[in-house]
């Protein structure tokens, strides 16, 4: 939130979307830049419910009270019920591990109407779980079967348009002959990022122009330079570019706090942002 107040232009407003048991732990970052949303109320009128204890350490959810769908699936899930959050026309998608390091505009991602579509060529070609996640979307969007369509489409920082979204859920329950939400929850493995980019770029098509691929990252992944050994700080510096806005430190890297607000600090100062930051700095 801190480096959202700090770095995001004024005018993007941010959503938190968590369970109504989480509610109370976060209705006070409510304000004139960011929303907390309640879960469960995005999904009204369908029965979803969050099971308040955790089930072989994972979070579950009810679907219709009878069917237990994972919580990584209701995360992708909500992040499809992006037009019930907001009214934009463009949605950012951030990782809960990410923090800015550098001024960010919407022209970061929007050119000339055009948004940032994240497609990379060749990456996780060779990954079993992207190949399950590949043939899932194919199967969805009522195409031929297919273990990789040319690209990997997930990051960090990912950005989809509002109307490509209503259709591509529109697509869903067309193919499936029920309702997106049911058709989504009943599947084992899925990645929402590849749906949307092989929607785009095997449904839609290139003569479409309301998106720019491009393989630029623009947030810089823990796993490129705390991957286990030598000086990641060091790392860091070397692996840091200028198109880098922010920087995701995966939570299962177990830091603490100070090691944590170390890696942030040293990201800042080496963006060259520490003094020009265009907020005030807490905590």
């Amino acid at each position: 939130m801190e480096s959202v107040d700090r770095y995001v232009s004024p005018e993007i407003k941010q959503y938190v979307v968590v369970s109504r048991g989480e509610y109370h732990l976060f209705r006070h970052l409510n304000g004139s830049r960011r929303s907390v949303v309640i879960a469960e109320d995005i999904l009204l009128p369908r029965w979803f419910f969050r099971l308040p204890v955790l089930v072989k350490g994972r979070e579950v959810w009810l679907a219709g009270w009878h069917r237990m769908v994972r919580g990584w699936i209701m995360q992708q899930v909500l992040k499809l019920c992006a037009p019930e959050i907001t009214n934009a026309d463009v949605f950012l998608f951030l990782d809960t591990d990410v923090f800015f390091i550098r001024p960010f505009t919407l022209g970061k991602v929007v050119r000339e109407g055009r948004v940032r579509l994240l497609r990379v060529p060749g990456r996780a070609a060779q990954l079993t779980t992207h190949a399950r996640w590949h043939r899932t979307a194919a199967k969805m969007l009522g195409l031929a079967p297919c273990d990789y369509y040319g690209a990997d489409f997930i990051g960090n920082t990912i950005t989809w348009r509002r109307d490509v979204s209503l259709e591509l859920r529109a697509r869903i329950a067309a193919v499936g002959g029920a309702d997106w939400v049911s058709t989504i929850t009943r599947q084992s493995h899925f990645s929402e990022y590849i749906l949307y980019g092989v929607f785009v770029q095997e449904v839609i098509g290139p003569e479409d122009m309301r998106h720019e691929a491009t393989s630029d990252e623009i947030c810089l992944d823990s796993w490129y330079f705390m991957d286990g050994g030598g000086d990641h700080i060091q790392l860091l510096a070397e692996r840091l570019r200028p198109n880098h806005i922010a920087v995701n430190i995966q939570s299962n890297l177990g830091l603490t706090i100070a090691e944590f607000r170390k890696v942030v600090d040293a990201a800042e100062s080496i963006a060259g942002t520490a003094s020009q930051s265009v907020g005030p700095k807490t905590g």
